[in-house]
């Protein structure tokens, strides 16, 4: 990481000999990081092909660095889609498992601890708890049953005893309750109810609520208007207290520290009621305190997270019938959010789930639509000042006539919040609107928050068979073609040699 001395990185380029280009002069800058403007999202279709898609999940399943994913129906069981190119825009069925109709719930978690990630989810036809065990490069998918659960409305995963291993925690029937992982490699379970008095219990999560180093239990059910959590006392024992009373049909509820002081909060949706988190008021959870979202919003997927980068806790959450939504944490402390629609363009848009698909360093989306049998991914776009790039031509017009050159410097200064490798590349827009890229390229190079890359003097070699005309030129940095940080460009013409003095 690069401080604010007056220490200098010098990088040699090596680019093609169409251009010459000098040292790479790296200057630490001494001004504020910028954060990302609002956010863009682009649309990248996977299959519309997937009838009743609900369920959604990703991760590094192969082991090759980036995420893939696994999607889940109610009438076609489970898929599996691997990330080839590690941009999120190739994909290839791996898997396909038509007899295990599944759930909402696709959890990928370690559940044999071997240090990849399996797949936690439940049979819907047969009530049953199951985690897959992912193996050769996410080719073979291997079941291995927990427990059967009646009327299961949701599954976790969390390490609910702290001996190092996932255990898992469901909501349904009458009941609340978690399955010990007791040889840590997910081949035996034993299970104790956490509280058997709640009729129709919908939803459940895990989290150190009081702050005493364990993990405690949050649910409802969707009879009542109240959430709980319930206090772990040596993982036997569980002492119920209220947290609110204020929800309607709760159907979902998530912890988080939203208010960015230390402790954990608790956020709820119900289906007649206010998306509204509670306020850990001493981080003891004997005292909550109530803040409205977003009015009469009834969520369908809820998911706590950093989306913009700017190291506070946002919402993202799924609706019924109106696609998703995400809350931006703008006073970063949960007392001012600001509701951005990502897609209200598909119907009953279920399961979401954040990831980094493209190895951008941001997290983009992908969704399940069970009416349009759809995996889509939405990737954030990486606006086009992230990196500012300044282009100035020695001379301006620049006219030229083949075989002759010309020459202009280059500044590109950072405004990335973390440390991205990024590549340059140069471009030009022939006179018949023809796109010749690249005309240069560097390798990868560190972009750390706050540096800039001045090149004083770049010369680029006009060809003798060159066309006559007017050209664009055209510097970009970025990952790749589809994800750009930065852009700047000046026209050139290329006359006739005898012309050049005319103009």
């Amino acid at each position: 990481m690069y401080s604010c001395s007056k220490e200098i990185l010098r990088m040699e380029a090596k680019m093609k000999s169409a251009s010459t280009l000098p040292l790479l002069v790296v200057a630490v800058l001494c001004h504020a990081s910028v954060t990302f403007a609002q956010i863009q999202w682009s649309q990248f279709t996977i299959t519309e092909n997937f009838p009743d898609a609900t369920g959604v999940c990703a991760a590094d399943f192969d082991g090759d660095g980036d995420a893939d994913i696994i999607g889940g129906s109610t009438t076609a069981g489970l898929r599996y889609w691997e990330n080839v190119d590690g941009q999120g825009l190739n994909w290839t069925l791996r898997a396909t498992l038509d007899s295990f109709v599944t759930s909402y719930d696709l959890l990928p978690a370690d559940m044999d601890s071997d240090g990849d990630p399996d797949l936690l989810t439940w049979k819907l036809d047969a009530e049953t708890i199951v985690w897959w065990e992912v193996a050769d490069s996410g080719s073979t998918w291997i079941p291995h049953p927990v427990d059967n659960f009646y009327n299961i409305r949701e599954i976790a995963v969390s390490d609910i005893d702290s001996d190092g291993d996932m255990d898992v925690i469901g909501a349904g029937g009458w009941e609340v309750r978690w399955w010990e992982n007791e040889n840590g490699d997910g081949s035996a379970w034993s299970t104790d109810i956490i509280n058997g008095r709640h009729r129709l219990a919908n939803t459940v999560d895990a989290a150190d609520i009081d702050g005493d180093g364990d993990m405690d239990v949050t649910g409802s059910d969707n009879t009542r208007t109240y959430m709980f959590w319930w206090e772990n006392f040596n993982n036997t024992d569980w002492l119920q207290h209220t947290a609110s009373g204020e929800l309607n049909d709760i159907v979902k509820v998530k912890t988080g520290d939203l208010d960015g002081d230390g402790d954990i909060d608790l956020i709820g949706s119900g289906a007649s009621s206010n998306l509204t988190w509670y306020e850990n008021v001493n981080g003891s959870g004997d005292s909550w305190n109530p803040h409205v979202v977003a009015e009469t919003w009834y969520a369908h997927e809820l998911s706590i997270l950093d989306l913009d980068g700017d190291n506070d806790l946002d919402i993202l959450g799924s609706q019924w019938g109106r696609g998703f939504t995400w809350w931006e944490n703008t006073s970063g402390d949960g007392q001012v959010w600001e509701s951005w629609t990502i897609d209200d363009s598909l119907d009953e848009f279920n399961g979401i789930f954040p990831a980094d698909f493209n190895g951008d360093g941001r997290l983009d989306v992908v969704g399940a639509s069970n009416t349009s049998n759809t995996i889509a991914i939405w990737f954030q776009v990486v606006s086009s000042d992230d990196i500012t790039i300044t282009l100035l031509p020695a001379t301006d017009p620049v006219i030229v006539t083949p075989s002759s050159s010309f020459t202009y410097s280059a500044t590109l200064v950072s405004h990335l919040t973390q440390s991205v490798s990024v590549i340059i590349w140069t471009e030009a827009v022939l006179p018949n609107g023809t796109l010749f890229s690249p005309i240069i390229q560097t390798p990868s190079l560190p972009f750390t928050p706050n540096t800039a890359i001045t090149v004083p003097t770049i010369v680029q070699a006009i060809p003798g068979f060159a066309p006559i005309g007017e050209y664009v030129f055209r510097m970009k940095a970025g990952l790749n073609p589809t994800a750009v940080f930065g852009v700047d460009e000046f026209p050139f013409e290329v006359v006739p040699a005898n012309a050049a003095g005319k103009h």
